[in-house]
């Protein structure tokens, strides 16, 4: 029979490479990092003193291998981590920007009848959400999600279809955040 998923796509943040454990395992398939899929802002903290924001380099290649045995890690990752720290906080344009990108890649992909399944952020999504809804820029719609929340789409004929968004119902009350 049909594989449930073809691709499990996760970003290169710790969060989402956690979630991404156990759905692979479960399907007994390798998640694939995308770094383009990494929430808003990419890795930065601000310090809140005479340092400001500042920008770190998120795990090495070595790290990520290590840590999460059997991901597909792509070239792009190297020794010195997925995100250049002299970028600092990514810039709310080229968060979009990505959002655009990846929304671009989805419509490549599932046009080779491929099943795929994102672990992203929050923050993402909702930026992806807009690119798909072509409603980027737009301060005025909010698309939130919560924590391990699921947003199922259709991409068929050229349409995309919403099946559901932002559904927890595989939570316990406790666990909605």
């Amino acid at each position: 029979g049909r594989r449930l998923l073809d691709h499990i796509y996760c970003s290169p943040m710790l969060r989402t490479l956690q979630t991404a454990q156990p759905i692979g395992r479960a399907l007994n398939m390798p998640p694939e990092v995308w770094v383009d899929i990494h929430e808003w802002g990419g890795v930065f903290l601000d310090h809140g003193d005479e340092r400001g924001i500042v920008g770190y380099p998120g795990m090495s290649r070595s790290e990520i291998e290590k840590r999460f045995d059997g991901y597909v890690v792509p070239a792009t990752i190297g020794e010195d981590g997925w995100w250049d720290p002299s970028r600092g906080q990514e810039q709310s344009s080229s968060a979009h920007g990505r959002a655009i990108g990846v929304a671009e890649a989805l419509w490549e992909r599932v046009a080779e009848d491929n099943r795929i399944a994102l672990v992203a952020h929050g923050g993402f999504i909702d930026s992806l959400l807009k690119a798909l809804l072509h409603l980027l820029p737009s301060q005025h719609v909010d698309l939130p999600h919560y924590n391990t929340a699921i947003t199922h789409l259709n991409f068929a004929e050229g349409k995309l279809q919403m099946r559901y968004m932002d559904r927890t119902e595989h939570l316990p009350d406790e666990l909605i955040t």
